[in-house]
């Protein structure tokens, strides 16, 4: 196989696991549309104080966020998208973080097997396991945690 188109599918590779999951996301919150996703999006951010014309998000957007071959998505989107499929505020925290890491992972160079985190040791490699709505994986640490628990109300 080409080197270039080597390097080229394994940088899309931690995206494409995480677009992977959100289809399957979106499959048991009952295979909803694209359209009803965006609308979902507009209908939250506009509970939330924002003008309809700035909250109105496109359906093409929604649309692109579930393609595979990815070089990078929006984070904010990913965690509306994963809020308008029913999940709660700690586990679309989760999803924001773990599309942060991939595309982290994606601009990694071949062969590099961590990142060095401010205040902590090299992240592992490893893919994430995936969040669905029975499997939402433990904050990484306490700074972590207390967000989380912010965001849950606790």
């Amino acid at each position: 196989m080409n080197p270039e188109l080597e390097r080229a599918q394994g940088s899309s590779a931690p995206l494409d696991r995480l677009v992977e999951d959100l289809q399957r996301l979106r499959n048991t919150a009952g295979d909803v549309s694209y359209a009803e996703i965006a609308a979902l999006i507009t209908r939250g951010s506009e509970a939330q104080g924002i003008t309809p014309a700035a909250a109105r998000g496109a359906r093409s957007s929604v649309f692109d966020a579930f393609r595979t071959g990815r070089r990078r998505i929006n984070a904010v989107l990913v965690e509306e998208i994963v809020l308008a499929l029913g999940e709660d505020d700690a586990a679309a925290a989760l999803w924001r973080k773990r599309c942060l890491d991939a595309r982290l992972a994606a601009r990694r160079p071949a062969g590099a097997v961590g990142i060095d985190r401010p205040g902590g040791p090299a992240e592992s490699a490893a893919p994430h396991p995936p969040v669905s709505l029975l499997n939402v994986a433990a904050p990484m640490n306490a700074e972590e945690n207390a967000r989380l628990a912010r965001l849950a109300g606790a």
